[in-house]
């Protein structure tokens, strides 16, 4: 008979270590939402370029456009619709995030 705890093994979901000491509103998280959330965030990177790609595409067609082109680009407000598309990506992302993550709801935390 040993003295030393027996490790838990990570397959088995009620018995997965947790890691980190919990933030104010978040449970403790697992090696396996830990690794679920940074895939997030890596997924977040790749399309942040992509947004960076389309700035930059539409910044470059607005300079090159002819002035009926300018007008027509104007009227299609592509910059605006850049913008409305990251916001929407961050908000995505960070519903994603939470959905792993499982934070009390401000309502939990006040009556829970």
């Amino acid at each position: 008979m040993s003295d030393t705890p027996e490790t838990p093994r990570a397959d088995e979901p009620e018995q997965r270590q947790m890691l980190l000491p919990a933030l104010p509103g978040y449970r403790p998280l697992d090696s396996a939402e830990l690794e679920l959330i940074a895939e997030i965030k890596a997924h977040e990177q790749s399309a942040l370029q992509l947004l960076a790609k389309v700035r930059a595409f539409l910044g470059g067609q607005l300079d090159m456009a002819s002035p009926p082109d300018k007008a027509r680009i104007a009227d299609a407000e592509p910059m605006r619709w850049h913008a409305i598309a990251r916001t929407d990506m961050q908000q995505a992302y960070m519903a994603l995030v939470r959905s792993v993550a499982q934070p009390q709801t401000v309502t939990e935390a006040r009556y829970g």
